[in-house]
């Protein structure tokens, strides 16, 4: 990750208008970002400057359309400028959190989870815990004080303390709680692994209710999962929770609703869960090009024999049954929908000029299909980027950062 500051993010006039003149004449210009390697390109800048000035020869210059303090400003705060690299956004001196917030209830691990909660009830009056009251909390418990001064450690000294006491925040559990805020590592938020027909699923996440019915609840998180590029079981623990499992890629053939899970701590030992829903995206070259064809061509089969023994004038709407059937599906499930209206219309057409062709015809018409909705699939295979940035947001994570959460 490129190691970089804002110059935005600079309160000191003089020194943002030194990282505003980096901005303007080095690497990505007017981006507002400051890189490393814009730093040391100013640094050279710089020297030419001086070295064009030294020869009698100012025009030559990269800063000539500098004005002289500006460059004088800029030459003085370049190592304090360095001193902000990897400080964007930053907390008490470190690097840039992976997280601003957490909802408590996420949290796997039950000690940690619970340290969360009483530390968010205490200082934050709500069942998140914030960035700014976790470092209060870590400060008080290492002995310093807060960023607010000598008032306000007391108070949190004075909620924190019974805490602290009895056992409920401690040295583990707050190091557990730094390390995602940091990083977004230690999998205090995965309930997994899990197990389902022998097959073991490690990323799974605990979903807050978001309506009584699981259904809307489900259809709910759909609408905001749906770019994420992984397979998605939604699953009801025996305790009444819905869970989110993700699956990396390859087809979701062997789960289907309603299969009984053994959830983390009934690993080979007892059932504890029930899958709910399984969505299967294309996140696999094989699910991309074979897969299509797999479940198109199935599909016309049964149609196919399914349309013998019917009289003639019912074998065209089987024909056509049977393309919709097979084409639509797929074209929801690439976005390719234009295609499937297309060969289902032309080849019904076709159908009712050659009745007792119906089925031969469907099956050449699905064929065509397929093989456009192959390119479609592949291509969106290609697009595709596996996320998990809306997942913890869900999870009441605030992430803090730009790059894909994987």
């Amino acid at each position: 990750m490129t190691v970089s500051f804002r110059s935005t993010h600079i309160r000191d006039p003089k020194l943002r208008a030194a990282a505003e003149t980096v901005d303007k004449h080095t690497g990505t210009k007017n981006d507002r970002e400051v890189t490393s390697s814009d730093l040391d390109d100013a640094e050279q800048l710089i020297a030419k400057h001086k070295a064009a000035l030294a020869a009698g020869t100012p025009n030559k210059s990269p800063l000539k359309d500098v004005h002289a303090v500006a460059i004088a400003q800029l030459e003085e705060a370049l190592p304090e400028l360095r001193k902000h690299l990897g400080q964007a956004d930053t907390a008490r001196g470190l690097a840039a959190p992976f997280c601003t917030s957490m909802g408590t209830a996420a949290i796997a691990d039950d000690d940690v989870r619970a340290c969360a909660a009483a530390i968010a009830k205490a200082l934050d009056g709500k069942g998140e815990l914030s960035l700014a009251s976790f470092l209060d909390a870590r400060d008080v418990f290492r002995g310093k004080a807060t960023d607010d001064g000598p008032a306000a450690t007391q108070k949190v000294k004075d909620l924190l303390g019974p805490l602290i006491k009895d056992g409920t925040i401690d040295a583990e559990r707050l190091d557990a709680l730094d390390v995602f805020f940091l990083t977004g590592q230690g999998g205090i938020m995965s309930h997994g692994p899990i197990r389902i027909s022998g097959r073991t699923f490690d990323d799974v996440y605990r979903l807050p209710k978001l309506d009584a019915s699981d259904e809307k609840t489900i259809a709910a998180y759909e609408k905001r999962f749906a770019d994420c590029g992984y397979d998605r079981l939604y699953i009801k623990g025996d305790n009444g929770d819905v869970y989110l499992a993700l699956h990396e890629k390859g087809e979701m053939s062997a789960v289907k609703d309603g299969y009984r899970v053994s959830m983390r701590n009934d690993l080979h030992q007892r059932d504890s869960g029930e899958v709910l829903a399984v969505v299967d995206v294309t996140n696999s070259w094989t699910e991309a090009t074979i897969g299509v064809w797999k479940r198109t061509l199935t599909k016309v089969v049964d149609a196919a024999f399914g349309a013998v023994g019917i009289k003639a004038d019912k074998r065209i709407e089987a024909a056509a049954n049977g393309i919709a059937d097979a084409v639509v599906p797929e074209a929801e499930k690439t976005g390719k929908r234009d295609l499937a209206t297309i060969a289902v219309a032309v080849t019904s057409v076709t159908a009712y000029s050659a009745l007792l062709a119906a089925v031969p015809i469907a099956a050449v018409g699905v064929g065509v299909a397929a093989l456009g909705l192959t390119g479609a699939s592949v291509a969106k295979f290609a697009l595709q980027k596996q996320d998990k940035t809306s997942i913890f947001h869900a999870l009441g994570i605030g992430v803090n950062r730009s790059e894909p959460v994987t």
